[in-house]
């Protein structure tokens, strides 16, 4: 199994050491020829400003992909014109360059971190066989779109997508704030089912204790009686029964008992001679 790690190059994190062979290239052919091929003035200032998608020109007979793109760096912006090469790890600017955009101090062997086109990157001093080349390396063209054409016109163009930052930003915002379950609100209702709801019901008029307890309509002038109460049964069966001889409502049986009950309270009573 160790045998397996055993590469057969060693691979060297040292911006340092990096070597480039540009022999067609070289610090008037910036200044002029590049320029006219991408129509910039080479270290010309410019704005602040990003662009989503730049066109890159093919040069010279080994088609050197060349750009040119806004860098920044403190309070400078300058048009820098760039080779890009996908075989080198790493960003890099000429001595000139640096100088351009006001880095004074001397460059640490970790780089200095600049912005190109409004993309952070670090970028390292060119040395060896390219120092008068400024050369954009895959830790700029990482989470880009390169478009090569070698058919004529030759040319390439190199995308910038917008939803790279901002699906950082929001997984990161996503990691420390967990999205709440929001809770299902009811439908709209239309506007003027919302003043029904809201209008309180209407007040109905009071009616007679009579009509209250038997609700009955009203037809005409004419008006439907409430049904007569049903009279006690005592009184029914004193109907029934035959009236007494003085027209009284008493039973002859009752009257009699009430006779003799009325007599036998009176007090006796006394004439005297």
């Amino acid at each position: 199994m160790k045998n397996m790690f055993n590469l057969p190059f060693k691979f060297e994190n040292n911006p340092g050491t990096y070597d480039i062979k540009l022999l067609d290239i070289s610090k008037d052919n910036l200044a002029i020829e590049i320029s006219e091929l991408l129509k910039q003035t080479y270290l010309s200032d410019c704005r602040d400003e990003r662009s989503d998608s730049v066109h890159g020109k093919m040069y010279g007979p080994h088609h050197r992909l060349m750009i040119s793109l806004p860098t920044n760096y403190k309070r400078y912006h300058k048009n820098i014109f760039y080779l890009v090469d996908p075989n080198s790890p790493y960003t890099f600017l000429t001595d000139e360059v640096m100088t351009k955009l006001g880095v004074e101090h001397k460059i640490p062997s970790s780089g200095v971190y600049l912005e190109i086109n409004q993309k952070p990157t670090r970028a390292f001093i060119s040395t060896g066989h390219f120092r008068d080349v400024n050369v954009i390396g895959t830790n700029f063209l990482d989470g880009l779109k390169l478009h090569i054409n070698y058919l004529y016109p030759y040319g390439f163009e190199l995308e910038f997508p917008q939803h790279n930052q901002a699906s950082s930003q929001q997984a990161q915002l996503s990691q420390q704030y967990p999205q709440q379950q929001q809770t299902q609100q009811p439908p709209m209702q239309p506007y003027a089912q919302q003043q029904q709801q809201q209008q309180p019901q209407q007040s109905q008029p009071l009616q007679p204790q009579h009509q209250q307890q038997y609700p009955y309509s009203y037809s005409g002038s004419q008006q439907q009686q409430p049904p007569q109460q049903q009279q006690p049964q005592q009184s029914q069966q004193y109907a029934q029964q035959p009236l007494s001889q003085d027209n009284s409502y008493y039973p002859k049986e009752q009257k009699h008992e009430f006779d003799d009950h009325q007599q036998q309270q009176m007090p006796p009573t006394h004439y005297s001679p």
